[in-house]
């Protein structure tokens, strides 16, 4: 079996935990410290599947203490087909957050936070600039779309879906570019 190479160093906690958090920006990302596949790995292949369903259960049972609405809007399990399989900078768990909570609040466990964000700015949708040219998209100031429906948008451009989900929303879906429009028409101008 092939381990995973996570980040150097360790922190000295990780060896001991059944799941840790990896650094990203705007979602959650959770591994499973998978015996077999982490180079401290504990938590046996077996008991996988019940490990993603505790820490699923302890996360949909968390409120943001400031709006007192879910902190949990999705989650998914990318790697529950062939947790070994699992990339170096893939998770077994992503979380997509509603909102943008700073606190969880869990009936049990109380409040964990409020933490500051990682990273102010971040890839959260805030002010930037899309040009898109070419036949089949209408000319115009659309307004205001979140910077996250670029990526979206460049996949049904290249009529591609995307092989996990994508925040944000394409523009074809939005009626600002026509359907039948690809990026290589748009690229090549015709």
């Amino acid at each position: 079996m092939t381990q995973v190479s996570r980040p150097n160093p360790i922190p000295p906690v990780w060896p001991q935990m059944d799941v840790f958090a990896l650094p990203s920006f705007y979602d959650g990302r959770l591994c499973v410290n998978l015996a077999g596949r982490e180079a401290a790995g504990r938590v046996s292949l077996a008991r996988y599947p019940e490990v993603l369903a505790r820490i699923r259960a302890l996360l949909e049972a968390c409120i943001d203490p400031e709006t007192g609405k879910a902190t949990v809007a999705a989650i998914e399990a990318p790697a529950m087909a062939d947790p070994l399989q699992l990339g170096p900078t893939e998770a077994d768990m992503r979380i997509v957050w509603s909102g943008a909570p700073v606190a969880l609040q869990h009936p049990r466990f109380g409040t964990l936070g409020p933490v500051p964000w990682r990273r102010t700015g971040g890839h959260t949708g805030g002010p930037g600039i899309a040009l898109f040219s070419g036949s089949g998209i209408r000319s115009g100031d659309y307004g205001r779309r979140g910077s996250l429906d670029v990526a979206p948008t460049l996949c049904a451009l290249l009529g591609e879906r995307p092989t996990r989900s994508l925040s944000g929303e394409s523009l074809l879906s939005c009626g600002f570019i026509a359907p039948q429009t690809r990026l290589a028409e748009t690229v090549a101008g015709v």
